[in-house]
């Protein structure tokens, strides 16, 4: 411990090696509207992994302690996969940090705000794979009858390999499908807040989650504004700022899900997190533009480092996926450095099977299909059996009629002419290929022709 200076709080003197109880401090992690958050291992004869040790400011109201209880009941009560867990839970009586309470909390790796800072807005499919976890989260809180009522990036923790919610200290119990709120965070109120009921329906939580996707993904708050206050009043005059780098399918599902202005009209958490759970199987992830394009197989952890021998992240499927790492990034302390990737040749493709014809490429001519020779030697047989019966047809026509030889070679010219012309026809169903029509027509004439010679050219 160091001194305090005047009017400071005695967790301020927390420094690493600093002891709280069984706890040894070993690093500062984050600073809260109430307290600090530390990284601590216990001793113990146990190889225990460290804890975050969330350590308030003496509170000296019965009232804001009670809140502190109501918190970590729910820590402790509820335990989902995107939840963040509560371990333990005391207060100090006496000594420096007398008045203090301290909540043990599963230690989180990284939260979704500094994932932001550190890396820049994150591809549609990572923000939907992550999204998704959180819905689920959330889905767990409202089933059991509490609002989170403070979901944003920096309350979005990374642990284990999923994303969960955490800090529930604004946390409020749901009569039916309303709460009342202590507060949460300007920029992720919904607009019915401004009505001034106090009562905020549960979808105020899938609200926030629209809007902590949108700044993930844009890297800028959906409404327009400098600063907290101005972005409010356009929440409520729905002023939107524009966000053309999103893909079109993210945005799309935002807007229409979850950033809507009607409470009643937005998705449930269960539905966020399964029309989420579907777009991060379809959203490209790494560099995509404003379209959807098909996404990588699965993913690696945010922040975490990659398999050697991948140069893109991918999209997870399943509820207990991980988040998503930079590509080639190896995670040494707090540097990262970004790994080339081993070249690699492309295997050849495998050859078509025997029966696929590959289609034409856009504007080129379709290459004509083979022909088995069994249809053209039919299409032969066809071809003169067609010529001969319209010959024969032509001349027993011809033999009755008034006139001459002449007349009856015209008779006979023109019958034939039309007879060859309707096998030529029918001569298209049988064979679509224009060779074996163009075959068949020829030996039809042939033989008409032969049959013609015979009939009418002999003595």
């Amino acid at each position: 411990m160091t001194e305090v200076p005047p009017g400071g709080s005695p967790v301020d003197a927390l420094r690493p090696g600093s002891r709280v109880r069984e706890w040894r401090i070993e690093r500062f992690l984050a600073r809260g509207a109430f307290g600090q958050v530390f990284a601590a291992t216990r001793d113990s004869w146990q190889d225990e992994p460290s804890r975050a040790l969330k350590v308030f400011d003496p509170i000296l109201s019965g009232a804001a302690r009670s809140a502190l209880v109501g918190e970590f009941d729910l820590l402790r009560s509820i335990r989902h996969p995107h939840l963040l867990a509560g371990e333990d839970a005391f207060d100090i009586d006496e000594g420096p940090l007398a008045g203090c309470v301290v909540f043990v909390l599963e230690r989180a790796e990284v939260d979704l705000a500094t994932v932001l800072a550190r890396e820049g807005p994150l591809p549609a499919g990572q923000v939907a794979d992550v999204g998704a976890q959180l819905a689920e989260g959330l889905a767990a809180l409202h089933e059991v009858g509490h609002l989170h009522g403070d979901v944003k990036p920096a309350n979005a923790l990374r642990a284990d390999g999923l994303w969960k919610l955490g800090d529930f200290g604004v946390s409020a119990a749901l009569d039916g499908s309303y709460a009342r709120p202590i507060g949460a965070t300007l920029d992720y109120r919904p607009p019915e807040v401004a009505a001034g009921e106090g009562r905020v329906h549960r979808s105020a939580d899938i609200w926030a989650l629209g809007t902590t996707l949108w700044v993930v993904a844009s890297g800028q708050h959906p409404f327009v504004g400098a600063d907290a206050t101005v972005r409010h009043a356009a929440v409520l005059r729905g002023d939107r700022n524009p966000a053309p780098d999103v893909a079109l399918a993210l945005r799309d599902l935002i807007d229409r899900r979850l950033l809507v202005a009607d409470p009643h009209r937005r998705a449930t958490a269960a539905e966020a997190a399964e029309e989420l759970r579907a777009l991060a199987r379809v959203v490209a992830a790494p560099g995509d533009g404003p379209e959807a394009a098909p996404a990588p197989p699965s993913p690696a952890p945010l922040g975490a480092a990659p398999v050697p021998g991948t140069t893109r992240p991918a999209p997870a499927g399943g509820a207990s996926s991980p988040g998503w790492a930079r590509p080639d990034a190896a995670t040494v302390g707090d540097r990262t450095a970004v790994a080339p990737a081993p070249a690699t040749t492309p295997a050849p493709p495998p050859d078509p099977p025997h029966d696929v014809v590959a289609a034409p490429a856009a504007g080129a001519e379709p290459a004509p299909a083979p022909v088995a020779p069994g249809r053209v030697a039919a299409a032969v047989a066809g071809g003169a059996v067609a010529g001969a019966v319209a010959a024969e047809v032509a001349s027993l026509v011809a033999t009755v009629t008034p006139g001459g030889l002449a007349a009856r070679r015209i008779v006979h010219l023109v019958l034939t002419t039309a007879l060859l012309g309707a096998a030529a026809l029918l001569g298209r169903r049988v064979a679509a290929a224009p060779g074996v029509r163009i075959v068949a027509a020829a030996v039809a004439v042939a033989v008409a022709a032969l049959v013609t010679a015979y009939l009418f050219l002999g003595p």
